[in-house]
């Protein structure tokens, strides 16, 4: 076991111990990691259990304490100053971010190494790794740096935003409190005191926030607690907050906790708590609908999100503006982002995945950035896009509720139960997207007319002959998950081929006439991306606007987040649809993904079907990425998806 696998408490007790020649009493190690003796206890008894193999055992002796022998005390020196310090890079960003934040005086660089057992170019990697994590959106802190040292600038405010952002953003949901509470910053029994009070007070005063903010406020008090203990008070506000019942639930909150948490509360810090309730209450959903909007939504926020849903209707010809509860849940989403805050969990699932699922609802996300800057001034960031496209995958299967059921055949092997209850499942999974026309043994795949069927389910491996072999599934005769996830994502992608068609032979003719680049030699993909954009501008197809929008697309969520093909494109108009395909001589590394062959596509607006055949075609189970991962010519590349292109 690594020492970095241990928990981040446990680590901080071996290495306080290491930096001891003497004994340590239990009542010692618990004062400095604000715990329990018995907590210390447990934790020693787990890294004797775990460490043993490597010869690290702490010594317990009674009424003195604990300590480390000299070879253990040599192991570990040699472990942390080895390359291996006690901290994860994460760690060390939020260790240096929370003592900027708590220290007024100065940090000393060469100081700050030695603590973490970390190199000076460690540490300066670190700092801008902390700089582009935390440092970079608009507002944020000000990082000063005086010859060898380093400080935040005086800005209480920003401190504590800064804060309480690193703070939520590790929040565990599946347990009490916060993955970091065994940092000594943030006092455990603190938000525990907290939780309860918020709760109730929001409760009486009928006013209900999303999660985060609730995490987000709790944190709040606990950090205003303890820097008004320290002599940290916030100045006052430019003006009072507007909100009445946020104003009312804050001061009750504060008035209950000030005894609790031993401090005081301004009219300055009472004003940061209200301005955050008014900010996060959610919308009494009992009174929204069509005829309401105007009283909770502003003329600037239903003109935005009419407009936006035009857009979306003129591109990818899905009109989503009669949904009533789809348009209600968007204008929210919008008000948020118009708000002096907004706070948005992190989704933890990988880019690839995101881009899996909801593919098609993030290219409609992504078509929001041009509103988001003429009405908010910025971009949106990955996480809203995320929600956004959440938000928009729900629109679409309503809408596809309303269209024609699929015409489905199931060919069964099996005997007639087994059939039978084939035929029952997927009508109980999708009879409102599918409508059963027959249930027939396997041999009459060759003499039935398919010609009026939109779906075949087979549950043997045979193939259907003619063109209705691009209409069948293989299922399990017991209908696991994957079988009724390969229907869903069948019927989702048959409405929209429906919806976005592209000319027949479309595929063929877009390889056909591509631009290829063999044998590129080159160590960054942002190089060759920037290549194949670049020509495609001298080319005059397209305009610096199709730069700005990939990249910005790059910046948030990469297009290249797995696999060995990268298909790259934006929606800025191109003067003809065309493909420029760059194949590596060596495969690149980029997002952990080992890249061969890099697509540029570029569109004219009637052709975004294409786009949409090209995502079926990459993305399909037929079709497996890994079979391309050593061809270097473009006739190679084209010749393994010929038998991909039946029925284009």
């Amino acid at each position: 076991m690594k020492l970095t696998d241990l928990p981040l408490r446990q680590r901080r007790l071996l290495e306080r111990l290491q930096n001891q020649t003497g004994y340590m009493t239990g009542s010692a190690l618990a004062d400095y990691l604000n715990v329990s003796v018995r907590t210390v206890r447990s934790d020693l008894t787990f890294i004797n259990d775990r460490l043993r193999e490597e010869g690290v055992q702490v010594e317990a002796r009674p009424r003195y304490g604990y300590r480390l022998d000299e070879k253990c005390r040599s192991f570990l020196n040699s472990q942390s100053r080895g390359g291996n310090s006690w901290l994860t890079r994460e760690e060390r960003l939020r260790h240096i971010v929370v003592l900027l934040c708590m220290q007024d005086e100065p940090l000393d660089l060469y100081d700050l190494s030695d603590s973490m057992y970390i190199s000076q170019t460690t540490l300066e990697n670190d700092l801008t790794a902390l700089r582009r994590t935390y440092l970079e959106e608009p507002g944020s802190l000000a990082l000063l740096r005086v010859r060898n040292t380093i400080c935040f600038a005086q800005d209480e405010r920003g401190r504590r935003a800064l804060l309480c952002r690193l703070y939520s953003g590790n929040w565990n949901y599946n347990g009490r409190g916060n993955r970091y509470f065994d940092d000594r910053f943030l006092r455990d029994s603190a938000v525990a005191a907290i939780l309860p009070v918020t709760g109730a007070c929001l409760n009486e005063a009928h006013l209900q926030v999303e999660d985060v903010n609730m995490v987000v406020l709790n944190l709040m008090i606990a950090i205003a607690a303890e820097r008004i203990r320290a002599g940290h008070v916030l100045p006052p506000a430019e003006a009072p907050c507007p909100d009445p019942a946020s104003v009312q639930a804050g001061n009750a909150i504060l008035d209950r906790l000030e005894p609790v948490l031993g401090c005081a509360f301004s009219a300055a810090e009472r004003d940061e708590i209200c301005r955050h309730i008014a900010c996060s209450r959610m919308l009494d959903s009992n009174r929204l609908h069509f005829d309401t909007l105007p009283e909770f939504f502003d003329a600037g926020t239903l003109q935005l999100e009419e407009a936006y849903l035009h857009r979306i209707r003129e591109v990818f010809r899905i009109d989503l503006l009669p949904y009533e509860d789809f348009r209600i849940t968007l204008l929210q989403f919008i008000r948020s982002l118009s708000l002096p805050e907004s706070n948005f969990n992190r989704v933890e699932v990988s880019d690839s995945q995101l881009q899996t699922h909801l593919r098609i609802e993030l290219e409609m996300a992504f078509m929001f950035q041009e509103f988001a800057v003429s009405a908010f001034g910025r971009y949106l960031k990955a996480e809203e896009l995320v929600y956004l496209a959440f938000c928009l995958s729900g629109a679409i299967r309503l809408y596809f509720r309303e269209m024609p059921p699929l015409r489905t055949v199931i060919l069964c092997q099996y005997n007639l139960t087994a059939a039978w209850f084939l035929k029952e499942r997927v009508l109980h999974d999708y009879g409102g997207h599918i409508r059963m026309l027959a249930l027939l043994p396997m041999y009459r795949k060759d003499s039935y007319d398919f010609s009026d069927t939109d779906l075949i389910l087979t549950t043997a491996n045979k193939a259907i002959g003619g063109e209705y072999g691009k209409k069948s599934l293989t299922i399990s005769p017991l209908f696991t998950e994957e079988d009724g996830a390969r229907i869903g994502e069948y019927i989702m992608q048959y409405h929209l081929q429906t919806l976005l068609p592209a000319p027949a032979g479309a595929l063929r003719r877009l390889f056909g006439e591509a631009t290829w680049y063999e044998h590129v030699e080159s160590e960054s993909y942002d190089e060759v991306l920037e290549k194949l954009i670049q020509e495609q501008i001298l080319n005059g197809n397209v305009t610096a606007e199709y730069r700005r929008e990939v990249r910005s697309r790059e910046a948030l969520m990469p297009f290249a987040s797995g696999g060995p093909i990268v298909l790259v494109h934006g929606f800025s108009p191109a003067r003809q649809t065309h493909l420029s395909v760059a194949i590596m001589e060596h495969r690149l590394r980029k997002n952990g993904s080992r890249i061969r062959t890099v697509l540029l596509l570029t569109l004219r607006p009637q052709d975004c079907g294409i786009l949409f055949r090209l995502f079926r075609l990459l993305g399909g189970s037929r079709f497996s990425p890994e079979d391309t991962r050593h061809m270097k010519t473009g006739q190679e590349f084209t010749d393994s998806l010929l038998p991909y292109f039946d029925g284009d």
